[in-house]
């Protein structure tokens, strides 16, 4: 058994837990501790259950219930040292530095593989799980594709993709060109398209979550129909929401 959820996943908050029959990943921690623990409990969790807090890079919306959360129940917090200098509460019982580049390593009976990725925090980093022959790439906040991200996806069952933007609704949106430039930059976040493309003629996804959708940016609709173009009717699509969590999505077979 390989499972996922979101317990939020846009522009204002981020945070996913990967999970099989005895360990339990929480990947970022960007709502208050309150939100983290009210959609925990949607899940039938708690704090108590977390094997391990992984965390991709130090922005607010990835971090925000960070130091709260790992107080409460004392899970080793993984990061690499970049992103715990650039912290502001670094008050962790427990924690773990510098796993960006140093290959797979275990919780429990997952195995984690970091990969480093272009985005304009410091050391940031996603995910790869596996849990025997099933995989699951969490991947968001990149402003492109490097080999490292393609070769993640290339054997996935299932993934956590960033949609961050439609490419029109940004040209044509509230934002100064500074940030637009930021956010479209290889150092920024994927548009719908850019984030399709990865996506295309993936032999064993059968899952796809779409995440970290802009407020201003983009719309569901955009992203979903992005998405679908990209793949085939064996890939179940799911687009992620800011406001609430998505409930456990399964990797069969």
């Amino acid at each position: 058994m390989l499972q996922f959820a979101a317990l939020g996943s846009g522009s204002k908050g981020n945070a996913y837990v990967v999970r099989n029959a005895d360990t339990v990943l929480l990947i970022d921690a960007g709502f208050t501790l309150k939100r983290l623990r009210a959609e925990l409990a949607a899940l039938s969790l708690s704090e108590q259950d977390i094997s391990a807090i992984l965390i991709s890079h130090e922005h607010g919306d990835h971090t925000r219930g960070l130091g709260p959360l790992a107080r409460a129940c004392q899970a080793p917090v993984h990061l690499t040292y970049g992103t715990y200098r650039a912290l502001r509460d670094t008050k962790f019982t427990r924690y773990q530095l510098g796993y960006a580049n140093d290959g797979m390593y275990r919780v429990g009976s997952l195995e984690v593989t970091p990969f480093a990725v272009p985005h304009d925090a410091s050391e940031p980093c996603q995910f790869l799980i596996a849990s025997g022959s099933h995989r699951i790439a969490v991947c968001t906040d990149l402003g492109y594709a490097t080999p490292a991200v393609k070769a993640a996806l290339e054997g996935c069952d299932a993934a956590v993709l960033e949609f961050n933007y439609d490419a029109q609704m940004l040209a044509n949106g509230p934002y100064p060109v500074a940030l637009q430039e930021r956010i479209r930059s290889r150092w920024g976040h994927l548009s719908n398209d850019e984030a399709a493309s990865l996506v295309v003629g993936l032999p064993r996804l059968q899952c796809l979550a779409l995440g970290h959708l802009s407020e201003k940016n983009n719309t569901p609709e955009h992203a979903e129909a992005a998405a679908k173009r990209a793949v085939g009717a064996h890939t179940r699509v799911h687009v992620l929401d800011q406001a609430q969590g998505s409930g456990w999505l399964e990797v069969i077979g």
